[in-house]
């Protein structure tokens, strides 16, 4: 019913700025409903008046809200980059919390973008540091990442896969994210060898050999 209301409030309502701000409540209805065949389509409308003249902070809002939309669609690279976007604009306090927001945008960074993007968007963000240090392990697992210490991001991974398995957007894809990520950090390190055994390797990630080998077998045959 409220949807419904809030929907004949949008043909009553001025400019593109205002029907968003309707439309904002709208959409906040429908990630607690998980809908998301009418979130696909309300996003595109909003980003239909964003280019019919909204103003900045409905277009900085609506980043969030699709953002969290391309996590629900795992589309994890394009929720990195509209969420990294908005990190030093973030206004979205309806929605989300900026701890939350804060620990979507890193995750998805760590899983689709490369190591210059992560050094100057996360690592070196002023207000990615303001907050990462309040989320469980979230810093360790950035930076023994950056830092190419392995055992040490294996055993951060661990907390921070806890905390995805929890979260409401996030924890369907929680063994999809868990291969990924695993899959970035072991080319990285294969990235800085012609040739390394199975014994190093598994050294290097505190893990042992045949749990290495079942795994790169796997990602190999895939």
């Amino acid at each position: 019913e409220a949807e419904k209301v809030l929907r004949e409030t949008i043909a009553l309502s001025g400019g593109p700025s205002r029907k968003m701000e309707v439309m904002f409540e709208i959409l906040l209805i429908n990630f607690e409903k998980f809908d998301i065949d009418e979130l696909k389509k309300d996003i595109a409308t909003c980003l239909q008046w964003v280019e019919e003249g909204a103003d900045w902070d409905k277009k900085n809002k609506l980043k969030v809200f699709e953002g969290v939309y391309c996590i629900l669609v795992r589309d994890f690279k394009k929720a990195a980059e509209l969420l990294l976007s908005c990190v030093a604009s973030f206004t979205c306090v309806e929605f989300i919390d900026y701890r939350s927001f804060i620990f979507y945008a890193v995750t998805m960074a760590m899983v689709t973008q490369d190591r210059k993007v992560l050094k100057k968007q996360v690592i070196h963000s002023s207000d990615v540091l303001s907050v990462i240090r309040d989320l469980p392990s979230l810093k360790q697992f950035v930076e023994s990442f950056y830092n190419c210490e392995y055992k040490s991001f294996f055993e951060a991974f661990a907390e921070v896969l806890a905390t995805i398995k929890k979260d409401p957007y996030l924890k369907e894809h929680a063994g999809f994210y868990a291969r990924e990520m695993r899959l970035v950090a072991y080319r990285q390190y294969l990235e800085s060898f012609k040739s390394v055994t199975l014994e190093n390797m598994a050294r290097a990630f505190g893990v042992t050999q045949e749990f290495l080998d079942a795994e790169l077998s796997n990602f190999i045959y895939n």
